[in-house]
């Protein structure tokens, strides 16, 4: 964690969403030129008596997001994968380039839609993106594997390059792959630092990584972090920035355990809402890190299907430093949303598996389903991926925090959420689009039947500043 400043200071940060604001101040428009085309975080390093503050999206600005289909283990082994990913279309954005980064940047061909395009790609790669003010955009990767070695389901936000990233989930025990995909789309190279805390607080271990630019680099956490039960990981990325995915995959004897990756990364925060989370999988877990330096008093509630309730133990004290694990099982098997609210900054995770058939050594496959912070809004766009066959039909889950009902709008079907509760409803295009009357949550689950069982996946719906350069403008103490 950095010390913030002992004297006022001007930057430019991430938005939670985009909020157009007219800036006349020179300064106001020369810091988001910068910003637009090298990074999401600037500080100018003095002290100003002008007070200006406000968010804004660039019009007419060209920047990348990067999607990453694929999936990595501890081996070199090939992994037979099945990916897909959609991107959204609108008349206020257009795709001008597709490439993978790589050496060759070969382009990456795309199958266009009516208000959405199709990629087939299995590799990381960056599209160029011109956006004008009041752009919208949704990107989705799909990514699937099943193998002797490696099998599960997850869907994957794409994301534009940000100065830092935020995960806690995985392991680097026996049988454990947890790993981060740096993808750098600018032509700069960028430099990251990476440090990681365990179960007794921050590790030793501070290793730097450059990536070249348009290239990437996929980084086994076991070779800085072995034998690591419980991870939470911070990076930090100099120069133009970086997209991180998080990517977990595991083994039981000869029996796979799913695999995830998280391209959209959280930030310490002291209320984490888990939307959509679906009690039944097996072996429910939330991981709850505390980066601070102060010990950490959390409240567990849910917004279910009858309203608000406590998790039963609450409150759970966190030491300072330390990554704590807290089963979940008991939640009755309805969907829900599941809410840490904390006196001090954390970063969270859910993790529960979906059981299948018995492998030869009496193991049963699983797949690994993880529930991460979703955003409160009253717009959202959202991609869905094409599953392919024995798909089920994908539900959205939505989530109301206000002491009043909200109404949302799904797929031009209105309904009515009550307070302090949680709704699931099928979805079946490609592209949706949610409103509601006040700010919500909500997450996409999506489930396949398998031969060896099925495999679920949640993703959660964040704000446009996931995927577009919004940037605020005010003090930071």
């Amino acid at each position: 964690m950095t010390s913030k400043q002992e004297t006022r200071r001007w930057t430019v940060r991430d938005a939670g969403r985009i909020a157009a604001i007219g800036l006349t101040a020179a300064l106001g428009i020369a810091a988001m030129a910068v910003v637009g085309s090298s990074g999401k975080s600037l500080d100018f390093g003095h002290e100003l008596s002008v007070p200006i503050q406000g968010s804004a999206i660039l019009s007419d600005t060209t920047f990348h997001v990067v999607c990453n289909p694929t999936a990595t283990t501890d081996t070199d082994a090939d992994i037979d994968l099945n990916a897909s990913t959609v991107v959204s279309t609108s008349p206020a954005l257009s795709i001008l380039d597709a490439r993978a980064l790589e050496a060759d940047a070969a382009p990456v061909a795309g199958k266009t839609h009516q208000g959405y395009v199709d990629y087939d790609a299995t590799k990381p790669f960056a599209l160029t993106i011109q956006a004008k003010s009041g752009a919208h955009l949704s990107a989705t990767a799909l990514i699937e594997a099943e193998s002797d070695e490696i099998s599960g389901y997850s869907f994957d936000h794409c994301g534009s390059a940000s100065s830092e990233a935020w995960f806690t989930l995985g392991s680097t025990t026996v049988g454990q792959f947890a790993g981060i995909t740096i993808a750098n789309p600018a032509q700069a190279a960028t430099q990251v630092r990476i440090e990681a805390w365990d179960s007794t607080g921050l590790l030793d271990e501070k290793p730097t990584v450059t990536v070249a630019g348009e290239s990437y680099q996929t980084i086994n956490l076991a070779t800085y972090f072995p034998e690591q039960e419980r991870l939470a990981v911070h990076l930090e990325a100099s120069g133009p920035g970086a997209v991180f995915t998080y990517h977990t995959s595991a083994t039981d004897g000869l029996a796979p355990q799913g695999l995830t990756n998280t391209t959209s990364a959280d930030y310490p925060n002291t209320t984490l809402v888990f939307a959509g989370f679906d009690p039944t999988v097996s072996n429910p877990t939330m991981r709850l890190a505390n980066p601070t330096d102060e010990t950490a008093s959390v409240d567990l509630i849910t917004w279910g299907v009858d309203g608000k309730d406590t998790v039963e133990g609450s409150p759970f004290v966190i030491d300072a430093g330390a990554v704590f694990d807290i089963p979940l099982d008991g939640l009755d098997g309805n969907i829900t949303t599941v809410v840490a609210e904390a006196d001090q900054a954390l970063i969270g995770s859910i993790n529960g598996y979906t059981l299948g058939q018995e492998n030869e050594d009496g193991v049963k496959w699983a797949d690994t389903t993880v529930w991460t912070p979703s955003a409160a809004q009253t717009s959202m766009d959202i991609a869905i991926p094409d599953a392919g066959k024995r798909a089920t039909q994908a539900r959205l889950s939505v989530s109301n925090p206000q002491s009043e009902p909200v109404t949302v709008t799904v797929e031009d079907m209105e309904v009515t959420i009550p307070p302090l509760s949680t709704r699931a409803y099928p979805i079946a295009d490609r592209f949706i689009e949610v409103s509601a009357s006040q700010p919500v949550y909500a997450t996409v689950l999506s489930e396949k039947e398998r031969a060896t069982g099925v495999v679920k996946t949640a993703m959660p719906v964040r704000g446009q500043a996931d995927t577009l350069p919004v940037v605020t403008l005010g003090f930071d103490r």
